[in-house]
């Protein structure tokens, strides 16, 4: 029987907010991650949450877990994407740095998480 693991929710709201905000201040020095950060967020936030809440909730909490986890966030999320690219007239853009930022984001995310959060053992109800 699957049992679904609880969710530590003031880390993982924290680690969600903090993820994409420090990538961007420890790359600023490359500018590129400073695009990234306005770029994804709309999609990190929607797409990005949906899928680390299901890795999360399957007990998939390991932060190398994540990287698979913001890939697929943003392969689910290009057709939102490419409608978001075509406003910004930014289409190539937007995508590349997806599939570079969206690992990248999902791993700050599950370290970060990891070290804010306790470890709930116990399944939800």
């Amino acid at each position: 029987m699957l049992t679904l693991q609880k969710i530590d929710w003031l880390a993982f709201i924290g680690a969600l907010l903090a993820a994409p905000t420090l990538v961007a201040i420890l790359g600023g020095i490359f500018i590129v991650p400073l695009f990234a950060l306005p770029l994804g967020a709309p999609t990190y936030l929607t797409f990005g949450t949906t899928t680390f809440i299901l890795f999360i909730k399957l007990g998939l909490d390991n932060p190398l877990w994540f990287i698979p986890a913001g890939l697929i966030a943003h392969a689910v999320s290009i057709p939102v994407m490419d409608a978001w690219s075509v406003i910004l007239q930014a289409h190539d853009l937007v995508e590349g740095m997806g599939w570079f930022f969206a690992p990248l984001w999902g791993f700050v995310f599950g370290m970060l998480y990891r070290s804010f959060g306790k470890k709930l053992d116990e399944p939800a109800r």
